[in-house]
């Protein structure tokens, strides 16, 4: 009996993943700390939505308890 744990229709390689830690570490990215992102986001259209991004205080979570 075979015991599937994922998709089988996964599209993502292992490559995406490297190159997005990459991208990360490359250089400082303050505007990114404390914010959450995901490996399958486009850089550029992240980097390109900095500004908003920031000023929205956006892709952060707040939990209130």
């Amino acid at each position: 009996m075979l015991i599937q744990f994922f998709p089988l229709d996964i599209i993502d390689t292992p490559e995406l993943s490297g190159g997005f830690v990459v991208w990360l570490t490359a250089k400082k990215r303050e505007w990114l700390h404390g914010r959450y992102v995901s490996a399958t986001w486009d850089v550029d259209v992240l980097e390109g939505m900095r500004d908003e991004i920031v000023q929205g205080k956006k892709l952060k979570f707040k939990m209130i308890v």
